[in-house]
C-alpha cells in the first residue's frame, strides 16, 4: 500500500466516491479502470470526492476522505486526459469529503472458485490509520457491470437484514442436501429418465456449510 504523509493527513492512490450514503474507496493497480468505474458511478447519480489521490485522516473514530485541493472536481480518463466534472455534470456531482465505509479493490485476476469464495465472495478487511473497514475485491474485465456490483455491495452494507439472510444459508444448504440424497428423484421428471442416478454431494455441501458460517462482512473497528 503506497502512502504519503501531509500536514492534513495521509495521501493514498485511489478514487473516493460517495454512493447512497456510503463512502467507497476504489483501489487497484494503475490502468485497471478505477476512473472509468468512477465515471460510470457519476453517470448513475453518485458523487465524486477524489480521483487519483485521496487524502485520509481519522476523525472521531471514523475514517474521513477528501481530495487534495488542487485536484478537486477533476478526473483523469484514459485517452481523454484531465476532465473537469463540474463542466460536464455540474457541481452537484461532487462532494468535498466523505466518511470511508468500504474499500473496493479492482483486480485483473479472477478470484478463487473454492466453496468459501462461492458464498462469501472476496470479502476481507482493510486497516487505515488504525481504523478497520470492510473490503471487497472485484475482477475488472471488459463489459462487467462494476458500477452495479458496487451499488449491490453498498446495499448489502446498508441492509439491516443482511446478517439474518446470511445466517439462513446453512439451513438452505442442508435442505438442498436432503433433496439430493433422497432415494427418489426430487421432481416428477416428466419426459426424463426416472432411473437417472443422483450423485451425492455430501463433501461439497459440507464445505459450503462451513463457508457459509463466515459469510458476513468483517467487523469494522
Amino acid at each position: 500500500m503506497s502512502l504519503s504523509k501531509s500536514n492534513d493527513g495521509t495521501i493514498i492512490p485511489g478514487v473516493l466516491m460517495h454512493i447512497n450514503g456510503r463512502g467507497v474507496l476504489l483501489r487497484g493497480p494503475s490502468g485497471v479502470g478505477k476512473s472509468d468505474c468512477a465515471l460510470a458511478m457519476i453517470q448513475r447519480g453518485h458523487l465524486l470526492v477524489a480521483d487519483d489521490a485521496v487524502l485520509i485522516k481519522q476523525q472521531d473514530s471514523q475514517l474521513i476522505g477528501s481530495c487534495p485541493q488542487i485536484g478537486f472536481g477533476l478526473i483523469h480518463l484514459r485517452d481523454l486526459g484531465i476532465v473537469d466534472i463540474r463542466e460536464i455534470y455540474g457541481a452537484q456531482s461532487l462532494s468535498r469529503s466523505s466518511r470511508i465505509d468500504l474499500q473496493v479493490t479492482l483486480t485483473r485476476n479472477a478470484g478463487s472458485n473454492c466453496p468459501i469464495s462461492l458464498i462469501k465472495g472476496r470479502r476481507h478487511s482493510a486497516n487505515y490509520c488504525g481504523t478497520i473497514i470492510p473490503a471487497l475485491k472485484l475482477t475488472a474485465v471488459e463489459q462487467r457491470p462494476l458500477a452495479e456490483l458496487i451499488e449491490i455491495a453498498v446495499a448489502q452494507l446498508n441492509s439491516t437484514s443482511e446478517k439474518l439472510s446470511h445466517q439462513d444459508i446453512p439451513n438452505r444448504i442442508t435442505y438442498q442436501e436432503s433433496l439430493v440424497n433422497t432415494d427418489s428423484p426430487p421432481f416428477d421428471g416428466a419426459g426424463e429418465d426416472q432411473n437417472t442416478a443422483y450423485t451425492p454431494i455430501n463433501n461439497r455441501t459440507s464445505r459450503l456449510s462451513r463457508a457459509a458460517e463466515e459469510v458476513a462482512w468483517p467487523k469494522s473497528g
